[in-house]
């Protein structure tokens, strides 16, 4: 069924989309040559594209963004009981939210990814039920974009840690090459 979103053609089609995502952040976040790779650039990004994909609006980003970390702390988080109660009950809300989402495609369809699987459902009695279509876009909402952004972080610190090692093992070898000795990974 995500194959109807995540063709060859309709990536390509998102590339104008993603690049100029991509200046609009940076220009928002890195005037002063320094900002917060993970939550000003990558994790946006990566929920900007989502929401291209799904077609919700990017005014629903924090909405999402809590609703996700919400999730996390109920199935991954180590709160107090008092904590997951809240947390539990935030999650229901985001599920709501997302049953919405797939209420208003069913309603009225259109050419977005879950739009699609709604048609696609509408077409075969074995298809997906509405709740089954709301669990795939509530771990939609949660993993389309939490993974890209750890892909995202997890690149540019593996980028970083390159170019260290690569700066020092250049000097290294320049401070080799004039005769200097080396100790413990540094010329001196």
């Amino acid at each position: 069924m995500t194959n109807v979103a995540f063709t060859p053609k309709r990536i390509e089609l998102l590339e104008p989309f993603i690049r100029d995502a991509v200046h609009r952040l940076c220009d928002e976040h890195f005037r002063n040559r320094q900002a917060d790779m993970i939550s000003d650039l990558a994790w946006a990004l990566a929920a900007l594209v989502l929401f291209r994909v799904l077609g919700l609006p990017e005014s629903d980003l924090v909405r999402v963004k809590e609703g996700a970390r919400y999730r996390g702390v109920v199935i991954c988080g180590r709160a107090s009981e008092d904590e997951q109660i809240g947390a539990a009950r935030e999650l229901a809300s985001f599920w709501r939210y997302a049953w919405a989402l797939v209420d208003a495609r069913t309603k009225k369809p259109g050419r977005r990814f879950h739009q699609r699987s709604v048609q696609a459902r509408d077409g075969d009695s074995d298809a997906l039920t509405h709740g089954e279509l709301t669990s795939i876009m509530l771990q939609m909402l949660f993993a389309g974009h939490e993974t890209t952004t750890n892909l995202l972080g997890n690149s540019s610190a593996t980028r970083v840690v390159s170019t260290q090692l690569t700066t020092a093992t250049s000097t290294d070898c320049d401070a080799l090459q004039q005769g200097s000795s080396f100790s413990h990974g540094t010329a001196t």
